[in-house]
């Protein structure tokens, strides 16, 4: 499934991909995405999770979850 979402994501747009929740938060810290698609199903913690760890970081520029 990521890999189809890369590619049908990547067509005119920069991809960035991580297969966990982790690696994912760690991305988050060197770069700001317009886009981020979250798995609810990730290996290591769901996108909830991801998001909840987003909405509560510490980043400069935080980045607003709908």
């Amino acid at each position: 499934r990521l890999a189809v979402a890369s590619e049908l994501l990547g067509l005119g747009h920069d991809v960035v991909e991580s297969g966990t929740g982790d690696g994912a938060l760690e991305t988050l810290k060197a770069q700001r995405p317009d886009l981020l698609v979250l798995d609810r199903s990730l290996p290591d913690m769901d996108g909830f999770q991801v998001l909840d760890s987003i909405k509560n970081g510490d980043r400069a520029d935080p980045i607003r979850v709908v």
